[in-house]
């Protein structure tokens, strides 16, 4: 099936937070990496579009990691942090950093590409790939490493003191996290 891309050629619409050809070199990876998505793993339910996204946006990060475009996303993902994928109202978008983190962790830059994998061949549950992908090929558990994320994840911002796995840990709202204090 042929398929092609229509994007925006300038991007100086003030709705757009990056402009100019870092616009377009990040949108091009974005939708690219949907159109691999949708002809090579097939289409998530609309619950599930987080994945998509989620992935999309890990794609710009890794492809373009100078054009900070992504951040835009982090403070309402961040504000989120204790709800579930497909019940935040971010669309996953800021949740790439979930996977970013992994990518970090892991050293491995096909890590998603093997939750893409499994999704296509043994499951319709994002979060049950990542967990499989994660048990079978790291020795880790969604659970664990989303545990690990969250430790790192509050060491950033202005908590940040030099050393994370946690892309651009220095530029994250920390502030956003929901937190409780247990007295």
């Amino acid at each position: 099936v042929r398929t092609f891309c229509v994007v925006d050629n300038s991007f100086d619409d003030p709705v757009y937070a990056t402009h100019g050809f870092d616009a377009l070199r990040i949108t091009i990876f974005h939708e690219f990496f949907h159109h691999i998505q949708f002809s090579e793993y097939g289409h998530p339910p609309s619950n599930q579009i987080y994945f998509q996204e989620m992935s999309s946006v890990w794609m710009e990060w890794l492809s373009t990691p100078s054009v900070k475009d992504y951040l835009n996303y982090i403070d309402s993902y961040l504000s989120t942090l204790d709800v579930r994928f497909d019940e935040t109202a971010t669309g996953g978008y800021g949740q790439y950093v979930f996977f970013a983190y992994l990518t970090n962790y892991f050293h491995d830059t096909s890590i998603v590409k093997k939750m893409w994998e499994y999704y296509r061949d043994s499951s319709a549950d994002p979060v049950s790939c990542i967990d499989q992908v994660l048990r079978n090929d790291y020795h880790s558990s969604f659970c664990e490493a989303y545990e690990g994320f969250g430790a790192s994840i509050l060491q950033t911002g202005r908590r940040f003191d030099g050393e994370t796995v946690i892309p651009d840990a220095a530029l994250l709202p920390v502030d956003k996290i929901p937190t409780e204090i247990i007295s």
